[in-house]
């Protein structure tokens, strides 16, 4: 059985070997040729041919990255079967790690026959990440010792890492503005950006700077020109030794501690595999204690409650290391009755033996062997009591910042009291506040619903306005229309009234006036028949003026006696006219056209 899992164990290690043999193979340029490729696309109802070139990795490295997939997949498959705990097994990191680098083939292998776009998209973007292959090399933890001890030294090195990083940080911010600054000193006065004679145009490009500088590498592609940027540079390079050389000797002591103590525990005689059961644990269901298997525990000495309070981690880790199990986190806390424990007490050391379960082994060798494991343990005890003389400077110091820290919880506790208090009275207030605001929102509530029926009932009186509005329009036009009307009417009924009123006047006046008319026409034919007369007399009168021109005043003064009797004459033309007779044609005239127009 034991050869067997040997052989198992060597062959996933050929496989994880291959694997990444192959996968770095496939990036050089041999294993990768160009070749033309012919892409057929419709375009409005024509096939359009595209060629185009891309580069193929050879067939008989996939062949074999299959194979090696196909093992994978095998032990995987049988490690997910024959767990007896499927969740825990899930949690695991290398088992993730393990179904990661599986997943792309697969589903490279499955898309790669389909012709899609975004088949073809993803595919691509499977390709790029082949990388998770890589991780593969995590495996190899599962076969060699030392890179389990090298996994746990990290693990319980967290804290000086992070404090190594800090100091980075520190150092990379602090250094870039320095030379950012020092760099500018020297700058031409005509440049506005002061940036031109240097590298280093702006802070963050000299984090990269920093960076480089305080590891000790130096890659030359930046460096200061000016007498300040190469002191700068100086104290960085300095500063940066010191600051890695720091906390590099405590990881470098805790891997030495666990190294040295995996390989102890590999050097000691094996015991034979006896199916004894294994006792009971604390906190199990069929542990119980007994005065057989507990007894009186001692006082605790100062010392012994110090080992109690703050038990070896880094022990602990290393144990759990050398048989393949969790590491326990290093500021992890163990209860006493895990230490003090029957079975722990009972127990031999991971390094020495008792008597009677030694081994009876002939030979010096053994004897050498174990001297050395016990100059081994002698070297772990003395520099675990400095870890413990450290750790009780420390407590000290603990207990000095406790004491601080009472005194300042006391007076946070005076302060949260008041706080309290006040935020009691603000608490009532804001009650107050939101129950005035609850019955302000009611009658806002209320205000709106009745706005809003105002607003319902203003609209539906301005529509019945309009309505009003446009009816009165309609009926001014038609008032003023019927207003015309009657005018016109009226106005045709008065010019009627007035052309009968006259029609009626010119027929009552008509005899009147036919008898005024003959005595007129009679009048006109005496004074006919006495034009010849009067031609006469004016012809006398003309005589006469001729001669009165010789004489004026005889003239003027005949003048004014004929101007008067003209005068006479004119006033007594009309009641001359009237007293005159009609005569039958003349009324002839003037009836005619009154009977014609009113007949009888």
């Amino acid at each position: 059985m034991k050869k067997g899992m040997t052989w198992i164990a060597l062959a996933s290690l050929f496989f994880i070997l291959v694997s990444i043999s192959t996968f770095c193979l496939e990036t050089h340029e041999f294993f990768n040729p160009i070749v033309n490729r012919t892409e057929l696309e419709l375009v409005d109802n024509v096939t359009v041919e595209h060629v185009y070139q891309e580069t193929e990795t050879v067939v008989y490295l996939t062949y074999i990255e299959g194979v090696c997939v196909v093992w994978f997949t095998f032990e995987f498959m049988m490690r997910v079967i024959f767990c007896p705990d499927k969740m825990e097994f899930m949690k695991k990191a290398l088992n993730v790690i393990d179904f990661v680098a599986i997943l792309p083939f697969y589903l490279e292998v499955g898309l790669s026959g389909l012709s899609s776009k975004a088949a073809k998209d993803v595919l691509g973007f499977l390709r790029v990440v082949r990388f998770v292959r890589i991780l593969r090399i995590f495996k190899l933890t599962r076969h060699f010792v030392g890179l389990r001890v090298l996994g746990h030294t990290l693990r319980a090195s967290t804290n000086e890492f992070l404090l190594l990083i800090i100091f980075l940080a520190l150092g990379v911010l602090i250094f870039a503005t320095m030379i950012y600054y020092a760099e500018r000193m020297g700058a031409d006065p005509t440049d506005p950006r002061a940036s031109e004679h240097t590298h280093f145009k702006n802070i963050p490009i000299g984090f990269w700077w920093a960076v480089v500088t305080m590891t000790t590498l130096g890659y030359g592609d930046m460096y200061p020109q000016t007498w300040s940027g190469m002191l700068v540079g100086a104290l960085c390079a300095l500063s940066g030794v010191l600051t890695i050389a720091m906390p590099v000797p405590v990881i470098v002591n805790n891997f030495g501690m666990y190294y040295s103590l995996a390989m102890a525990k590999q050097k000691l005689p094996k015991k034979k595999n006896k199916h004894i059961p294994r006792a009971p644990q604390p906190g199990s269901p069929n542990y119980y204690k007994t005065s057989i298997n507990s007894p009186p525990t001692p006082p605790l000495t100062h010392d012994d409650v110090f080992k109690v309070k703050f038990p070896d981690s880094k022990l602990e880790a290393a144990n759990a290391a050398l048989a393949n199990e969790d590491c326990p986190h290093i500021d992890q806390a163990i209860s006493p009755e895990e230490i003090f424990s029957p079975s722990e007490r009972e127990r031999p050391c991971c390094l020495i033996t008792t008597a009677a379960e030694r081994p009876n082994h002939k030979g010096g060798r053994v004897r050498r062997d174990a001297r050395r494991v016990i100059k081994d343990a002698r070297r772990v005890i003395k520099d675990a009591r400095r870890v413990i003389k450290d750790a009780r400077r420390v407590i000290k110091d603990a207990r000095r910042v406790i004491k601080d820290a009472r005194r300042v919880i006391k007076d946070a506790r005076r302060v949260i009291k008041d706080a309290r208090r006040v935020i009691k009275d603000a608490r009532r207030v804001i009650k107050d506040a939101r129950r005035v605001i609850k019955d302000a929102r009611r009658v806002i509530k209320d205000a709106r619903q009745v706005i809003k029926d105002a607003r319902r009932v203003i609209k539906d009186a301005r529509q019945v306005i309009k309505d009003a509005r446009q009816v009165i329009k309609d009926a001014r036009q038609v008032i003023k229309d019927a207003r015309r009307v009657i005018k016109d009417a009226r106005q045709v009924i008065k010019d009627a009234r007035q052309v009968i009123k006259d029609a009626r006047q010119v027929i009552k006046d008509a005899p009147q006036v036919i008898k005024d008319a003959r005595r007129v026409i009679k009048d006109a034919r005496r004074v006919i028949k006495d034009a010849p007369q009067v031609i006469k007399d004016a012809r006398r009168v003309i005589k006469d003026a001729r001669r009165v021109i010789k004489d004026p005043r005889r003239v003027i003064k005949d003048a004014r006696q004929v101007i008067k009797d003209a005068r006479r004459v004119i006033k007594d033309a009309p009641q001359v006219i009237k007293d005159a007779p009609p005569d039958p044609a003349t009324l002839e005239l003037f009836t005619f056209p009154i009977e014609k127009q009113y007949p009888k």
